[in-house]
């Protein structure tokens, strides 16, 4: 299996709920800009669009930690944070 491409790390939203930053970085500079709404003002299903993409990088260590993983309760318990992660919840 290759490594993954994406931005690693944690992901958050930010910037009024309007963009997604990846982990702060050790030297100093501002986080890398995942991903941006660029429509105006975000409506309520755009914010819950952004966190569901904010959440992704978690959704995927759950689905890794459950197909890989050895132990079945990490990998639920990883589901569960993802998915709150994504309706705003944690």
């Amino acid at each position: 299996m290759s490594a993954p491409k994406w931005t690693s790390g944690k992901w958050r939203v930010g910037g009024g709920a309007s963009r997604v930053f990846g982990p702060n970085r050790d030297d100093g500079r501002l986080p890398e800009l995942v991903c941006v709404l660029t429509s105006g003002i975000p409506t309520q299903r755009q914010r819950a669009n952004v966190r569901l993409i904010a959440s992704a990088p978690d959704l995927y260590a759950a689905c890794h930690a459950l197909i890989y993983g050895d132990d079945l309760q990490v990998a639920i318990d990883l589901a569960r944070a993802a998915l709150a992660k994504a309706r705003g919840e944690g």
